[in-house]
């Protein structure tokens, strides 16, 4: 059992790297790009493939951004229902749970199929668009897993009033982390 939490926390701190690092690179790229372009135009030298590199690192840019916020729970939530009926909160959290494993396993079957529909390459840099496409089951997939997880510990908050297991963000803050906010 120790093995497996371990592994898993690796996995985790590993999806966390890749995202965050990606959609740093992706950025990166996207404002060279733009400068580039601005350069390429002052001095009137043409720029081919521009906006096939902008189209892959702007799709990978916005799944990977998703893939962080659905691991970090950042996404937006309604509160309004769990604040306003508190007896309604926990089911309504198994509720939200449920509908994002779903998104997430439709994110991963319509992706799929759509990118195994759309195999094509870009017209100047012969790039596969499966490497564009492929980033939407790729990233459902990743989701998926997290909902499982987070459906999981709704469930077990619902039925028996706790979580399966201690979070790190369950530490108390510190009065220094409050006052930064």
């Amino acid at each position: 059992m120790d093995i497996l939490k371990k592994t898993l926390s690796f996995l985790d701190s590993f999806v966390a790297r890749v995202t965050k690092f990606g959609v740093i690179l992706c950025l990166v790229v996207l404002f060279a790009l733009l400068l580039a372009r601005v350069i390429a135009r002052t001095v009137e030298i043409p720029f081919a493939a521009y906006d096939e590199i902008v189209e892959l690192a702007t799709v990978w840019l916005i799944i990977l951004g998703a893939v962080a916020l659905w691991r970090e729970g950042a996404l937006y939530r309604v509160d309004v229902v769990t604040a306003a009926l508190p007896k309604l909160g926990r089911p309504a959290e198994v509720a939200i749970q449920v509908i994002m494993l779903a998104f997430a396993v439709m994110l991963v079957w319509v992706g799929g199929s759509f990118t195994v529909m759309n195999r094509e390459v870009t017209a100047f840099m012969q790039i596969d668009k499966i490497y564009y496409y492929g980033a939407i089951p790729a990233a459902g997939a990743v989701m998926a897993l997290y909902s499982a997880a987070a459906l999981l510990e709704a469930v077990c908050v619902l039925f028996r009033g706790k979580p399966p297991h201690k979070h790190q963000s369950d530490r108390p803050i510190s009065k220094a982390a409050v006052e930064h906010l």
